[in-house]
């Protein structure tokens, strides 16, 4: 439980995974799925694939609520 907003959160494991598409992968995507070959362009940003590790972290079990961030944003002095 998150002792801030008692919100119930759970433990996400250290470990890695690839990230990403090489150019081939979209290709048969974009065959497969019959789309726009000149929106291609758009997923240079997840080009090329590789190897990502990350450390254990904690998360929310649940999405976010409206309030939860309303109460965030009022502490930290954030906008909405």
């Amino acid at each position: 439980m998150n002792p801030v907003d008692s919100s119930e959160m759970v433990f996400i494991s250290s470990g890695e995974f690839i990230m990403g598409s090489d150019i081939e992968e979209i290709d048969l995507i974009w065959e497969k799925f019959g789309w726009n070959p000149g929106e291609k362009k758009f997923t240079k940003g997840e080009q090329p694939a590789h190897r990502v590790r990350v450390d254990g972290f904690w998360m929310n079990r649940n999405l976010v609520t409206v309030v939860q961030y309303l109460n965030f944003c009022e502490a930290t002095g954030r906008q909405m």
